[in-house]
C-alpha cells in the first residue's frame, strides 16, 4: 500500500499542488483560447507587458525547505489579425542561474481554419480543474502550486502545438514536445522511496534495537551508504542532452464542440520522466520477507554471498502510451466535466504496472458563493490497489470596504488508500489593494500532520 501512495505522489497531480478554481483558470488568456476554441480571427492590434512579484513564506520547513521563496516575472505580447509573439523572463531565489533566465517563449500564427503555436509554453488538455491525468504536459512548480497564471503555476517546456478546424464542431490537435532531461526525477521522492523500502531503512526496527543495530548499522546507512546510492543512481542513469529529439513526446487530440458538449480523445506516447531502478532481487525479496513479518536473513545471507555489494543493478529509462477521453457539458446552471484515462506502464519495483483513472467534476454559482467539486479514481493493477481523491471548494465573492477587498475561500479535501483515509481542510483569506495581493492560507490534516502548514504570500502584478 505503501508503494501505491509513493506511485500515486509520483504519477497524480497531488491535492498539495491543487490549481486555482475553474474561474480563476479562465482568467489567463492562453487557457480561455484552448477551452473555448477560440479560432484567434481577430482584426485588431493588441500589446501588452506585465511584471509579476511574489514573496511567499511556508511554515512547514520539511515540506517546502526551501521556505521563504521569491519569483519575479516580466512578461509581454504582440497581438495582430493573424500572429502572435509572447515572452516572460523571470527570476526566482535560491535557483541557479546556469541558463537564459526565458520563463517562455512562443510565436503563433492562426486564421480561421489553422493554428500554430511553437516555442517554450504551457499548454493544457483535458477538462478537470485539480486533479487531470491528461493534464501532465507542463510539470507544477510546486512552491507556487496554486498561483492564477499558468506561466507561473506551471513550468513552460518548448514544444509544438498545432490545431486544425475541420469544420465548426471538429477539431484535431498535434502536439510534439522533444524531453527535457531537467524534468528527469532521478533524485527525489522516487529515489527517497526505493532507497528507503528496498534498502536497510526498511529495516527500522533492527536499527532502533539493540546496539549493533542503532549506532553502527544505522549511521553508516543514513550518512554513508544513502547519500552513495542517490550517487550511485544519477551515474546510472541513461546519458540524455538538455534536449532530445530521440526521445520526444508525440500526441493527438481529436475534440468535437458543438457550442453545447465537447467530447475529446487523447493518445500519447511519451518518455518517462520517472525511471526504473532495479534493485538487487535478493535486498528486495529480503525487504519483503521481512515487511511481512518473516525471516529476512536467507536472502541477505545470498547478497553477503554474491560478493557484488552494489544494491543498486540499472536505471532505466523508457516509453508509455497513454490513452483518454473527457468530456464537458452544462445541465442547467450546472458545469459538468469528466476524464477516464489508461498508461500502459508506470515504474514500479524492478517491473512496470498500468494505470486506469477516472474523474469528473460539477460546479455551479448561486448567488454570490462558487461551488465546485472533483473526484479522481486511481487503479493500479499490478497490486490491485485503489486510491479516491476528492476536493470540495467553496468560494465566495470579494466584498468591498473603503479602499481593499477581502476574499475567502476554503477546500475540503479528502482521500481514500487501500484500507487508509484522511480529510484536510485548506482555508485563505485574501486582502486586495488594486493589483496587489496579501494572502494568508492554511493546510491542516487529520491524519498527516507531516503536511500541516501556514503561508503567507505576497503578490503584485503592474
Amino acid at each position: 500500500m505503501k508503494l501505491f501512495l509513493f506511485i500515486l505522489l509520483v504519477i497524480s497531480v497531488s491535492w498539495l499542488q491543487a490549481a486555482d478554481t475553474k474561474e480563476e483558470g479562465f482568467d489567463d488568456p492562453e487557457i480561455q483560447k484552448a477551452l473555448n476554441q477560440d479560432n484567434n480571427d481577430t482584426n485588431t492590434t493588441n500589446q501588452h507587458v506585465d511584471l509579476t512579484l511574489i514573496g511567499r513564506v511556508m511554515t512547514n520547513k520539511d515540506a517546502f525547505p526551501n521556505s521563504p521563496y521569491g519569483f519575479a516575472l516580466f512578461e509581454s505580447y504582440y497581438e495582430s489579425d493573424h500572429y502572435k509573439v509572447a515572452g516572460g523572463m523571470f527570476v526566482q531565489r535560491s535557483q541557479p542561474n546556469e541558463e537564459i533566465p526565458i520563463n517562455h517563449l512562443y510565436v503563433e500564427y492562426f486564421n480561421s481554419s489553422f493554428h500554430f503555436k511553437i516555442g517554450k509554453m504551457v499548454e493544457k488538455i483535458g477538462v478537470l480543474d485539480y486533479f487531470s491525468m491528461l493534464d501532465t504536459l507542463n510539470p507544477p512548480r510546486l512552491e507556487f502550486y496554486d498561483d492564477p497564471n499558468m506561466n507561473i503555476k506551471r513550468t513552460p517546456l518548448w514544444m509544438a502545438h498545432a490545431d486544425y478546424y475541420v469544420d465548426n464542431a471538429w477539431k484535431v490537435s498535434l502536439y510534439g514536445i522533444p524531453f527535457d532531461a531537467k524534468n528527469q526525477d532521478y533524485k527525489g521522492y522516487y529515489v527517497n522511496y526505493a532507497l528507503n523500502t528496498f534498502l536497510p531503512e526498511a529495516y527500522s526496527r533492527f536499527f532502533n534495537n539493540g546496539v549493533l543495530g542503532q549506532y553502527i548499522f544505522a549511521p553508516t546507512y543514513y550518512n554513508v551508504l544513502s547519500p552513495y546510492l542517490a550517487e550511485d543512481i544519477a551515474s546510472k542513469s541513461p546519458s540524455q542532452g538538455y534536449l532530445s529529439l530521440k526521445n520526444s513526446a508525440v500526441g493527438i487530440v481529436l475534440e468535437h464542440n458543438d457550442g453545447e458538449v465537447k467530447t475529446g480523445f487523447v493518445y500519447f506516447n511519451r518518455y518517462s520522466e520517472v525511471p526504473l531502478i532495479k534493485v538487487d532481487a535478493n535486498l528486495v525479496s529480503a525487504a519483503q520477507t521481512y515487511q511481512n513479518q518473516g525471516n529476512p536473513f536467507p536472502a541477505l545471507g545470498d547478497y553477503i554471498t554474491s560478493f557484488d555489494y552494489n544494491p543498486i543493478k540499472s536505471v532505466e529509462g523508457f516509453r508509455y502510451q497513454q490513452v483518454g477521453l473527457y468530456k464537458e457539458t452544462t445541465i442547467d446552471s450546472y458545469g459538468l466535466r469528466g476524464e477516464i484515462s489508461y498508461r500502459d506502464k508506470v515504474p514500479l519495483v524492478n517491473t512496470f504496472g498500468s494505470l486506469t483513472t477516472g474523474g469528473f467534476s460539477i460546479d455551479h454559482t448561486y448567488n454570490t458563493t462558487y461551488c465546485a467539486l472533483e473526484t479522481q479514481y486511481i487503479h493500479l493493477d499490478a497490486y490491485d490497489k485503489s486510491a479516491l481523491i476528492s476536493m470540495f471548494t467553496t468560494k465566495f465573492e470579494p466584498t468591498t470596504f473603503w479602499i481593499f477587498r477581502m476574499g475567502f475561500q476554503n477546500r475540503l479535501i479528502g482521500e481514500a488508500v487501500d484500507k487508509q483515509n484522511d480529510v484536510a481542510i485548506n482555508p485563505q483569506i485574501s486582502l486586495s489593494y488594486k493589483q496587489t495581493d496579501f494572502i494568508i492560507q492554511g493546510l491542516a490534516s487529520a491524519n498527516n500532520s507531516q503536511t500541516n502548514t501556514l503561508s503567507f504570500t505576497l503578490r503584485s502584478s503592474f
